[in-house]
């Protein structure tokens, strides 16, 4: 059976973003395992993961029933450049925890810091992060993402996001992209069109 994941941040002394964590939980255990029940994902998390302040991962793998929790400490890796990289045969519907395909493809980023898969002709994601693109005025985000994210999804709620198909031609009409996820928000790191290149 396949293993799925949620990894869900702390900060600011409480866990974010749990109802939408918790909708795909529950969305991918019912399309994938038949699953009709809620498995509640906040009662496995502690009340606190650690001493003092700073950031937490809670990981939480799953499938019918909780396999593993891992809570770590978690600091961002910066990414300034990326990639591109045909990817049309990647599927990744739900957040499994087999990243095998996904990984072989990022061991082909060379000097870039991350690859930005386009499916279709169409810009994707990047190894581990929805994007958001930044025009001077909106944020834009790919309408057929490899993996709707968690962040994504409450930003697209929130208005802060505009769904489009974006093709690598049109990286030029950006200011910058901002790889978004469930530990990074929106405008928290910054990798300039320049950096995106084939």
């Amino acid at each position: 059976m396949c293993r799925l994941i949620e990894s869900i941040r702390w900060e600011g002394n409480h866990w974010h973003n749990l109802k939408t964590h918790q909708v795909r939980a529950d969305r991918s255990r019912k399309e994938l395992f038949g699953c009709t029940d809620s498995l509640d994902l906040s009662a496995f998390l502690p009340a606190k993961p650690g001493e003092g302040s700073g950031t937490f991962k809670g990981r939480i793998e799953f499938g019918i029933s909780i396999n593993r929790i891992d809570i770590l400490p978690y600091r961002i890796n910066e990414m300034r450049s990326l990639r591109l990289l045909q990817a049309d045969h990647l599927h990744y519907e739900h957040k499994y925890a087999d990243r095998s395909q996904i990984n072989k493809l990022f061991a082909s980023r060379g000097k870039a810091d991350d690859v930005l898969f386009v499916r279709d002709g169409l810009l994707c994601d990047t190894s581990y992060c929805n994007i958001a693109l930044f025009d001077g005025i909106s944020w834009f985000t790919p309408s057929k993402p490899l993996l709707k994210g968690t962040m994504r999804s409450k930003l697209l709620e929130e208005g802060l996001l505009i769904e489009s198909d974006i093709r690598p031609a049109d990286l030029v009409h950006f200011r910058y992209l901002s790889p978004i996820n469930s530990m990074i928000d929106l405008d928290r790191l910054r990798i300039g069109i320049e950096r995106i290149g084939w």
